[in-house]
């Protein structure tokens, strides 16, 4: 569970909370496991770089499996490595997974991977979009922003 996940599983709570049991986490944190548990999150304790733990974590039936970690801070695996394997073990789900440049992404996607994220890109598309609303005084941006998460004062 890296940030991207945290902020995903988040997400889903605020707009579609009942998603949450159908979601399956895969960690090695026990602290972690018990966070989502309390969120409804299913989590299985697991080490992504080991195949046994993977297989342990039963995707075989899974639609989308994602991964949201880069590669320079997964641990004895990179994500090139994690769409084969994950390809193998639930060949009927939709792989999601981390890039972090566009040969990255070709890679990716010639492993299996049907969705690639790249952070950078992502970021760049919406600061241009609002760049080019600022400029030409768009009253209505081509990208709809979520809205910004409420923090209780205490």
């Amino acid at each position: 569970m890296h940030r991207t996940a945290r902020a995903v599983i988040h997400t889903l709570a605020d707009r579609a909370p009942e998603l949450l049991k159908d979601v399956r986490a895969v960690d090695f944190n026990p602290e972690t496991l018990r966070e989502l548990r309390e969120r409804g999150v299913a989590g299985t304790f697991g080490d992504l770089s080991s195949l046994d733990s993977l297989e342990h974590a039963h995707l075989h039936d899974c639609r989308l499996i994602v991964s949201t970690i880069p590669d320079m801070l997964l641990k004895g695996t990179d994500n090139q490595t994690l769409v084969k394997v994950l390809r193998n073990l639930a060949p009927r789900a939709s792989v999601v997974a981390v890039a972090d440049d566009a040969r990255h992404e070709q890679l990716l996607r010639a492993e299996g991977a049907e969705f690639v994220i790249n952070h950078h890109t992502l970021a760049a598309d919406l600061i241009a979009a609002l760049v080019r609303a600022a400029v030409t005084e768009d009253p209505a941006p081509p990208v709809q922003l979520p809205p910004a998460p409420q923090h209780n004062a205490a």
